[in-house]
C-alpha cells in the first residue's frame, strides 16, 4: 500500500527549502549589467517585460506594477477578470539571473507577483504571496508533493519552433503617384508583417538544414543557451516546414520551467537578430501539417535518496507490487498511481495544458498528438507514453499557449490524487487507437479526449482536485484563469480563422 509519508516539516517550510535549494546554484554576483529585463509570463503565457536599470533594482528588489496583468488576454489588451485598480510588486528570482550574450549590458530574470508592505519596524518591505501568480503556484504544488509524499519531480522539454520568413511591406495607400501625398504621410499605417514558409522539409530531413541563415540560426541558439547555463541535448528538424526541436536536458522541475521560459525567450531573439526570421510556438501554424507542442518528460524522485523512484526496483512500497507490462517494463505502484491520476484528471487538465482553439486543432487521430485517453509503451499516439526502461514517462498533451507553471503545477495536483486515491492504470495501449472500429475502442475503454477547448474548461470548472487542489488559493487561480481563457475562447469563437491563425503566430 502506497502510504503519504510522515512529514514533521510545513508545506511552507519545504517551499522555502525548495527556493534555497535553487538559489544555492546560482551565487548572486556582479554580472555587469546596466539593465535588467524583468519577465513575469502572465496566465495565458505571455512573457511580460520591465526593464530597470541595474542600480535601480539592486538598491529596490522589485517595482510596482499593475495586478491585471494576471487578467489580460494575448489576442489584445484588456482586463478580462478582476479590476483594473491595484498594483502588485514585481520581484526577480534572483537564481534565474543571466547575462543575455547577445546584448551583454542587458540581465534577464524571471518574476513573480507578490503583496507588498512597509515594515516600519526595520524599514524594509515585506513581501507575501500573490494568490494568483503561476511562478509561486508551482512553487506551491512541488511543495505540496513533498510534504505529503516525501517525493519530487524532475522534467526535461522538448521545444518545438517553426521558422518562418517574414517580411515587412510599405504601407499599401489608395494614392498613386501624381495625388498629394502629405496628409497620408501624416497617418501611421497599421501595416502587418508577412510571414511564409520557410521550407518543405520534412522529419528529420538533411535539407532542413542547407539554409546557411537556418544553420546560423540554430548554431546561435544552442550556443547562447549553453552560455546561460541550459544546456541542450540534441536539436534536429521536426515534421512541419521549417520546424525544429530543441531538447533541454533533465533538472529539478522547477528550474527546468524556468530553463523552457528563457530558452523561448532566447529563440525568439536570435531568430529574428540572426536570421531575420520569426521564430513561433503556435500549436497549428500550418492546417495540413503537424503541430507544434512542448513535449514534457518527468520522473518522480527520492530527495532525501537521491534515487528516481519510478523503476520497480528502485522503489519497494508496502505491497511490493512490481506490476510487470509489456515489453519488460517495470513500474513502481507509485508510478502507476502518479500516472493513472493524471490519465483520470486529462479530459479536464487539457484546459489547462492546451488551453486555447488552436490547441485542438493540432490534437488529432494518427498525427502523434494524443488524441484518445490512453497511455502506452513507447507508443507516440498516446498522450501519456511511457519509457521502455520505464525511467520517466512524457506527456504530450501541452503546448506553448499554456503557461507552464500552471500547467505543471496541475499535473502535479493529478498525480498527487492518483496516489493519494490509489488509482491504478488499465492496460497500456500499443497501437493506434485511430485503426480501430468505434466498437472495438468502446470494448477496450478507450475513449476520445475532448476536441475542443469548450468542452475542456467545462471539465475543468467541475474537477474538484485542479480547482481546489491547493485549498483557497489556488481556487483563487484557477477562477481567474477560467475567467481570463473562458473570454478569450468566446471571442476566439467569432472571429475570422485566418485573423485567429495571425494572432497566435504573431503572440507565441
Amino acid at each position: 500500500m502506497v502510504r503519504s509519508r510522515t512529514v514533521t516539516k510545513s508545506a511552507k517550510a519545504v517551499m522555502r527549502e525548495i527556493i534555497l535549494r535553487q538559489e544555492e546554484e546560482e551565487q548572486e554576483t556582479d554580472d555587469g549589467a546596466k539593465f535588467v529585463r524583468i519577465i513575469f509570463t502572465d496566465t495565458c503565457n505571455v512573457n511580460r517585460i520591465r526593464i530597470v536599470p541595474a542600480p535601480r533594482l539592486a538598491a529596490e528588489q522589485s517595482i510596482k506594477v499593475t495586478a491585471a496583468l494576471v487578467a489580460l488576454p494575448p489576442l489584445f489588451d484588456a482586463v478580462f477578470h478582476g479590476s483594473a485598480t491595484g498594483e502588485v510588486a514585481l520581484k526577480p528570482a534572483k537564481e534565474t539571473r543571466v547575462i543575455l550574450p547577445y546584448h551583454r549590458a542587458h540581465a534577464l530574470v524571471l518574476g513573480s507577483l507578490f503583496h507588498s508592505s512597509k515594515n516600519t519596524i526595520s524599514n524594509s518591505i515585506d513581501y507575501s504571496p500573490f494568490p494568483l501568480d503561476p511562478r509561486d503556484f508551482l512553487i506551491r504544488c512541488i511543495a505540496a508533493l513533498e510534504t505529503e509524499f516525501g517525493l519530487t519531480l524532475k522534467a526535461g522539454f522538448e521545444t518545438e519552433v517553426v521558422f518562418l520568413n517574414q517580411h515587412f511591406p510599405l504601407p499599401n495607400s489608395s494614392l498613386d503617384s501624381k495625388t498629394d501625398t502629405t496628409a497620408a504621410q501624416s497617418v501611421v499605417h497599421d501595416v502587418r508583417t508577412v510571414f511564409t514558409q520557410l521550407d518543405n522539409t520534412v522529419y528529420g530531413e538533411t535539407n532542413a538544414l542547407k539554409s546557411k541563415q537556418v544553420l546560423d540560426t540554430l548554431d546561435t541558439i544552442v550556443a547562447t543557451l549553453q552560455e546561460i547555463d541550459i544546456p541542450v541535448d540534441h536539436f534536429h528538424p521536426e515534421s512541419a516546414p521549417g520546424q525544429f526541436e530543441i531538447v533541454t536536458s533533465y533538472t529539478s522541475i522547477l528550474r527546468a520551467v524556468d530553463n523552457l521560459v528563457k530558452t523561448r525567450v532566447v529563440i525568439k531573439d536570435i531568430a529574428h537578430q540572426v536570421g531575420n526570421l520569426h521564430a513561433t510556438f503556435a500549436p497549428k501554424v500550418f492546417p495540413n501539417h503537424a503541430g507544434t507542442a512542448s513535449h514534457v518528460h518527468l520522473s518522480l524522485w527520492d530527495p532525501k535518496k537521491g534515487q528516481n523512484v519510478f523503476p520497480a526496483t528502485n522503489f519497494v512500497d508496502d505491497d511490493a507490487n512490481l506490476s510487470l507490462f509489456e515489453n519488460g517494463v517495470s513500474l513502481s505502484l507509485v508510478a502507476q498511481h502518479f500516472i493513472a491520476g493524471i490519465l483520470h484528471h486529462l479530459p479536464a487538465l487539457l484546459a489547462v495544458t492546451t488551453p486555447t482553439v488552436m490547441s485542438f486543432q493540432r490534437i488529432k487521430p494518427s498525427y502523434w498528438s494524443g488524441a484518445y485517453q490512453i497511455w502506452g509503451i513507447q507508443n507516440r499516439e498516446a498522450p501519456v507514453r511511457v519509457s521502455n526502461d520505464a525511467s520517466h514517462f512524457e506527456i504530450k498533451s501541452l503546448d506553448a499557449t499554456a503557461n507552464p507553471y500552471i500547467a505543471l503545477g496541475a499535473i502535479i495536483l493529478t498525480g498527487m490524487d492518483g496516489i493519494r486515491e490509489k488509482r491504478l492504470l488499465p492496460p497500456p495501449v500499443q497501437i493506434d487507437p485511430a485503426g480501430l472500429s468505434e466498437a472495438e475502442r468502446a470494448d477496450r475503454g478507450i475513449r476520445r479526449l475532448p476536441e475542443n477547448i469548450e468542452a475542456a474548461q467545462a471539465l475543468l470548472a467541475q474537477n474538484k482536485v485542479i480547482r481546489d487542489g491547493l485549498g483557497v488559493e489556488g481556487a483563487a487561480l484557477f477562477e481567474n484563469f477560467l475567467a481570463v481563457r473562458g473570454k478569450e475562447a468566446e471571442i476566439v469563437a467569432k472571429m475570422a480563422a485566418d485573423e485567429v491563425a495571425r494572432v497566435m503566430i504573431e503572440r507565441y
